[in-house]
């Protein structure tokens, strides 16, 4: 059986909401509940929040900030890259990438957790291109049709998810990520893969909250969870304290 993996979580401390990281504190909570074969939690950013006990068993902090102001996800690139090479990761090792904005609500493998697509074509959001995330998705997918890959939908759905090491750093090498409208993280890494379809729909197995009414319409009933800031500070962030109350590990 394979051995557990790290859990590469980016941070921008002063970006949380409210300042206060309780974002991250849940979902530390939420892995050390239910997320089995975690090698390591890794978190990347220039510090961290105070109540984070940085000598916890299974943390390991790399110290890397945001350098890059004009494109943010040119710094989400940036810190994998950085932590890959810390931890040592190489040939076919895997990780698993995942914002702090999230939680795990059930238990699972995180070897083995299944891989989530969006579904929507290229088409809808050519559609919307007076939307910053949308023309940067539409250049996702002509970058990628460039390097001879046709994707079939997005893959970016703002939850944890496994990748391999050294193939996708070698494919990256030479990919203008801080230039222009820049990329979305998700689809430009599974098309880089050569994965252009196929895994399972993000409703299927993700509670999405992306407006207050979802916070009483919503049920906290699936593998993950993901959210908005406008619905966290409306609510969902009490109800996912009720859900995971003790201290994690990670917490002084």
């Amino acid at each position: 059986m394979e051995e557990g993996i790290p859990l590469i979580i980016p941070l921008k401390a002063q970006e949380s909401y409210q300042g206060h990281n309780d974002e991250l504190k849940i979902l530390l909570r939420s892995v050390e509940k239910n997320v089995g074969r975690c090698s390591c939690v890794c978190i990347v950013a220039d510090r961290l929040p105070e109540w984070l006990n940085d000598k916890a068993d299974g943390l390991r902090w790399v110290r890397q900030g945001d350098p890059y102001t004009q494109c943010k996800d040119a710094n989400l690139f940036l810190k994998m890259r950085v932590a890959i090479q810390v931890l040592g990761l190489s040939g076919q090792d895997r990780w698993c990438f995942s914002a702090d904005d999230g939680a795990f609500l059930q238990p699972c493998d995180l070897p083995t957790l299944p891989l989530i697509y969006n579904g929507t074509p290229v088409q809808h959001y050519m559609r919307q291109m007076d939307r910053k995330w949308y023309r940067r998705m539409v250049n996702t997918f002509a970058y990628l049709k460039w390097r001879g890959v046709n994707m079939a939908y997005s893959y970016d759905c703002h939850v944890p998810q496994v990748f391999e090491a050294a193939d996708l750093l070698e494919r990256l090498d030479g990919v203008p990520y801080d230039q222009g409208a820049g990329f979305c993280i998700y689809t430009l890494w599974r098309g880089l893969e050569g994965i252009t379809s196929g895994g399972i729909l993000q409703p299927a197995v993700v509670s999405r909250y992306g407006s207050v009414e979802d916070v009483e319409k919503v049920p906290l009933d699936k593998l993950l969870c993901t959210y908005d800031n406008t619905p966290f500070g409306a609510g969902l962030k009490e109800k996912l304290f009720e859900m995971f109350p003790d201290k994690s590990r990670f917490e002084k």
